[in-house]
């Protein structure tokens, strides 16, 4: 029984310390460890009509285990400070601020006021503001207004067709408009985007009447015939100019508007992949399509092989295919001649296409025919 007690005892320790073997995290160094800190999510300017609230948003970068209270002060065009908490484990709170009524001077349309973190603790622990540290400037702007102009929504996506299509970018504005206001904005291609398949449609400056809460920038998209991926233009709201006393000026978060035009891709294939069995001489269609139309002609050379010309076919067409503007079918049309001998394998072949950079081959670029 001794025995067995002391190889008990013996074998315990062993475990032991095999357990206090350190693992390949214990020697890990967190010294540069990028600390937790607090800054505003989006800094672009805000818009808000005077007499109501301006919402911000705060985020705290790494999530901690106590509140985290951001203190902030709100300077020029009114003053106020106040705090905000972060709960525990929580990474996002925002900033509600009430902006006075008739703050903004009679003779202007907007007035700005500068939204600043002073701080932020957790507990009795200073946390940094920004991520450069050093309590970095985390501000943003305010821009209080007496009636806003802005776009309604912030983005479309349309895809290129044959026909030209309208989009309609709408426009919305806080409260009857005091009197006939002139809204000017740009349209131009973001950096990178060399295409151009954009036409104004409506005049610029528009004109918005007097009486009107909404408006719409119409503008056409037209099929380029040109391949750019994603083809993405940007539309401004830069100006609104009424007569004095008319209080109307563009909100700041509503001023831009992004419209991504995609390329029309299509592919020219044959209506059918399965091998075609040939029985008896006379006429016959192998029909080729294209998945969508084109604005411009296509041309698809195609070749066969297998086979004598003269003896087992005749070929009717001409060795090239033809997709006039707006068609999506053409055939190869082949006689089949009463001497063609039994057994033997036609292979049909789309060699390649031309007449629109946004059309390709398909898979299905091949049709086995075979002669029985």
């Amino acid at each position: 029984m001794k025995k067995l007690i002391i190889l008990l005892s013996l074998t315990s320790a062993f475990f032991l310390q095999s357990c206090e073997k350190k693992g390949p995290g214990d020697n890990y160094d967190f010294s540069n460890s990028l600390p937790a800190y607090v800054e505003i999510t989006t800094k672009t300017n805000l818009g808000v009509v005077q007499g109501n609230s301006a919402t911000i948003a705060l985020r705290l970068k790494t999530a901690v285990q106590q509140d985290v209270v951001v203190s902030y002060s709100v300077t020029g065009a009114f003053s106020t400070t106040g705090t905000v908490t972060i709960p525990r484990d929580g990474l996002t709170a925002n900033a509600v601020v009430a902006v006075p009524a008739g703050i903004v001077p009679a003779a202007s349309a907007s007035a700005t006021a500068v939204f600043k973190i002073t701080g932020a603790k957790k507990g009795t622990e200073d946390l940094s503001i920004g991520a450069l540290g050093a309590n970095s400037n985390e501000i943003r702007n305010i821009v209080v207004g007496k009636n806003l102009i802005g776009v309604t929504s912030d983005a479309v996506s349309i895809k290129e067709t044959i026909a030209d299509q309208t989009i309609k970018v709408p426009i919305t504005i806080t409260s009857a408009l005091k009197s006939q206001t002139s809204l000017t904005y740009t349209l131009v291609p973001k950096a990178g985007n060399s295409a151009n398949n954009l036409e104004l449609i409506s005049a610029n400056p528009l004109v918005i009447a007097a009486g009107a809460t909404t408006a719409t920038i119409e503008i056409k998209v037209k099929d380029n015939l040109t391949l750019n991926a994603d083809n993405v233009y940007e539309l401004r709201l830069t100006g609104a100019t009424a007569p004095v006393g008319s209080e109307v000026s563009i909100n700041a978060d509503k001023a831009l508007y992004t419209i991504t035009v995609t390329d029309d891709l299509k592919t020219v294939g044959f209506a059918t992949t399965t091998a075609v069995d040939v029985t008896a001489s006379g006429n016959r269609n192998f029909e080729v399509k294209l998945s969508a139309p084109s604005s411009a002609a296509i041309t698809v050379p195609y070749s066969i092989e297998g086979g004598v010309v003269g003896t087992d076919y005749i070929l009717r067409t001409t060795g090239t295919l033809t997709f006039p503007a707006g068609t999506t079918t053409s055939n190869i049309n082949l006689d089949i001649l009463p001497t063609y001998v039994k057994g033997k394998v036609l292979k049909i072949k789309l060699d390649s296409i031309t007449g629109d950079v946004e059309a390709s081959l398909g898979t299905a670029k091949e049709l086995t025919v075979n002669l029985k």
